[in-house]
């Protein structure tokens, strides 16, 4: 799968949301109003 993606000239694109926001991201999902594969990461999150 990376050889194709390196192939095709396909990156990735990362987007990280804080907890607060993750109803919002969360109802977007229900939604059907997203375009790709989102991740949840939770790392340092709960720190400001």
């Amino acid at each position: 799968m990376l050889d194709f993606g390196e192939k095709h000239h396909l990156t990735s694109e990362i987007e990280r949301i804080r907890m607060d926001y993750i109803n919002t991201r969360m109802d977007m999902l229900a939604k059907s109003d997203v375009r790709c594969r989102r991740v949840i990461y939770v790392s340092n999150s709960l720190t400001k």
